[in-house]
């Protein structure tokens, strides 16, 4: 599996009646043709001559995949995701109480995750779902004022956050090796390319309550 680049975030929305703002109404809810549209456009994006030509394309990108059924109905959403539960410099994060996922909202519409483009972003959540079965999932867009912020969710994980030490132990295990940067462990040359997982601080890795089960939530996998 590992070097594929399958996307694993879309779900069929008939499997995703259990976050009620994101129903299988045609209004609200794309689809698997909506989605691969919308990657295959961002990819085209990514190739523009420059940085501004990228963000414009990128921007139309998004406009037509909300068009085409992945913008989220705002008050529905607010409806039903009340319990905020925090955030930082990338995401406000909720809890949707009914299905005991945890949302994350961006918290901006025009920079998305580490890199700032929005393919990168959703390349990286689906590679942290293959290497950690993560079960991150896109649900849409969620408009705003300036623009649409990108909603995905995840299962809720009951911990705290991991140690340096069960961070560094997890990963060697997985047979990675520390990275002269910090918070980063590399493992090289896994069918002929190399990987890095970077951001990997206990902000970001949970230790399961009860199991003591380490958990990666939130770390950034680059492919050399």
């Amino acid at each position: 599996m590992l070097g594929q680049e399958r996307g694993l975030l879309y779900v069929d929305c008939e499997r995703r009646t259990d976050l009620r703002y994101a129903s299988c109404d045609p209004r609200i809810c794309g689809g698997a043709q909506a989605y691969h549209d919308l990657v295959e456009c961002l990819r085209r994006a990514s190739q523009a001559p420059n940085l501004r030509e990228q963000s414009e394309a990128e921007r139309l990108c998004i406009l037509r995949a909300g068009e085409a059924g992945w913008r989220l109905d705002t008050e529905a959403f607010r409806e039903v995701v009340k319990e905020h539960l925090g955030g930082g410099n990338e995401h406000d994060v909720y809890l949707d109480v009914g299905s005991r996922r945890v949302v994350k909202v961006t918290t901006s519409t025009r920079s998305f995750g580490a890199r700032g483009d929005l393919l990168s972003y959703l390349v990286n959540l689906d590679r942290c779902n293959r290497f950690f079965g993560d079960a991150i999932r896109f649900e849409g867009f969620l408009g705003r004022e300036d623009g649409d912020a990108v909603v995905t969710s995840q299962p809720m994980i009951l911990g705290r956050p991991a140690t340096q030490d069960e961070i560094a132990t997890f990963f060697e295990g997985l047979g990675f090796a520390r990275s002269d940067q910090p918070n980063a462990f590399e493992r090289l040359r896994v069918g002929g390319r190399d990987y890095l997982i970077a951001d990997a601080r206990p902000d970001n890795v949970v230790t399961q309550e009860g199991t003591g089960l380490v958990c990666p939530i939130d770390v950034h996998i680059v492919i050399g």
